[in-house]
């Protein structure tokens, strides 16, 4: 607090007007006073709470006021100084009131350069703190808004990629800060040892140097959260972005796979390689769909039932809906995939034990089922002829008769009705293969 010398008995004339010292500084000591203790308030709640931004531009517009107060007490006191001189030398004023008046003046330009130090090292210091806390303030703003959007769109790459690059900004700027902040402690910790003697400035710095350690461990433990966050960050929506990248590469595979079997329908390989992409698809769009229903968990936790990102949350449940739906077809699909196989494999079994009764036919069974399935992708384009028909001809090329033709009839309608393939297209497959 402004604290004045025993000045009573110092007159001082300004503008014309004579008047006591101690009154006419009653004002000016009246404003300092105020400054000083909305000062002193600014920096116990910057205590509490060292990263607040206002709190930092309310300390330096105190201190720019009590500065320019402080400068006005000063003028006052040097214009009293001469004429209390001038006092002293007629005799009219007694030398020890000269020199507490000398004393004041001592004290008070004491105080504006510790003001002025003080503002001096905090405006550039602060004004680098402000710009980075400002920074800070609008990345976290913005991570709210990502995590709240990923918690019910949690597959989206984009916001994940916004996420990873704002917390890397994230990093970066704490640690800026954390630096500045070292810089600005050691500083400190200078001044604190050439402040002996000196119990005000000694407090003021012992007082920062606490304020400085608490937000450095803040933000310590700031960048280990952020990049611990970094490190875990997308689990979730990675998992599904992931997913579904492996998913669209399965499809592209199941898709030339099914073009190839459009020449080739019974091609064995083909029908394997597409079961195993099914089993593929099945197992991968379980996966989304467990991640999916975990993010719609958290996403309902969220939620707390306001409307916010409600229809972010409906376009997640659709999701789940069309996941389950497309999982049920891929089940299907591989079912009936499977059963094909199975189908293909009995009818060749069935076929080589005509044996000596189809002449030439045994031999070329036994090499492999790829020769009648390739028959099947060629005749099953263009035969057209009904089912009897085409049994007649197997019968007319590979000379089975009676018992013989039943089984290639039963095992062609089996096939008919167990696969995609007609049982007039089966017929052609055996044609085919008696023709071999």
């Amino acid at each position: 607090m402004a604290k004045n010398r025993n000045l009573k008995g110092i007159n001082v004339e300004i503008n014309g007007s004579t008047t006591g010292l101690q009154e006419s500084l009653k004002e000016v000591n009246s404003r300092i006073n105020q400054t000083q203790a909305s000062l002193k308030d600014v920096e116990n709640l910057l205590k509490l709470d060292p990263s607040n931004i206002e709190l930092w531009a309310q300390k330096q517009s105190y201190l720019s006021t009590e500065i320019e107060n402080t400068k006005t007490k000063l003028d006052t006191l040097k214009v009293a100084q001469e004429q209390a001189k001038a006092a002293v030398e007629a005799g009219t004023l007694g030398a020890d009131k000269y020199e507490a008046l000398c004393r004041e003046i001592a004290a008070t330009e004491i105080q504006l350069k510790k003001l002025e130090e003080t503002s001096g090292s905090n405006t550039a210091w602060e004004n680098s703190m402000k710009g980075l806390n400002t920074e800070l303030g609008k990345t976290q703003s913005e991570l709210s808004k990502v995590d709240a959007l990923l918690k019910v769109d949690p597959g989206n790459l984009d916001l994940a990629s916004q996420k990873a690059t704002l917390l890397a900004n994230g990093i970066s700027t704490n640690n800026e800060k954390l630096q500045l902040l070292k810089e600005r402690l050691s500083e400190v910790e200078g001044e604190l040892a050439k402040a002996d003697g000196d119990a005000e400035k000694t407090k003021a710095l012992t007082d920062e140097y606490n304020r400085l350690t608490t937000e450095v461990t803040a933000t310590e433990q700031a960048i280990k959260g952020m990049q611990e966050e970094a490190s875990k960050s997308g689990t979730l929506q990675t998992t599904i972005a992931g997913l579904n990248a492996k998913l669209d590469e399965s499809k592209e595979k199941l898709s030339a796979i099914d073009n190839a079997l459009k020449l080739d329908p019974t091609n064995v390989d083909l029908l394997r390689q597409k079961q195993e992409a099914l089993a593929d698809q099945v197992g991968m769009t379980k996966e989304k769909l467990d991640a999916l229903k975990q993010a719609s968990a958290e996403a309902q936790s969220q939620m707390d039932g306001s409307d916010l990102g409600k229809d972010k949350y409906d376009a997640l449940q659709r999701e789940i809906v069309e996941t389950e739906e497309e999982l049920k077809n891929l089940i299907a699909s591989s079912a009936e995939a499977n059963t094909a196989l199975v189908s293909l494999a009995e009818a060749g079994k069935t076929l080589s034990s005509l044996g000596d009764s189809i002449a030439g036919v045994g031999s070329k069974l036994s090499a492999a089922v790829t020769a009648p399935l390739a028959a099947i992708g060629a005749v099953a384009v263009k035969t057209t002829a009904d089912f009897d028909e085409q049994m007649s001809k197997v019968s007319a090329i590979s000379g089975a008769t009676g018992e013989q033709l039943d089984m290639l009839r039963d095992k062609a309608k089996e096939m008919g009705a167990t696969t995609k393939f007609s049982a007039s297209e089966a017929g052609a497959a055996c044609e085919y293969m008696a023709m071999a």
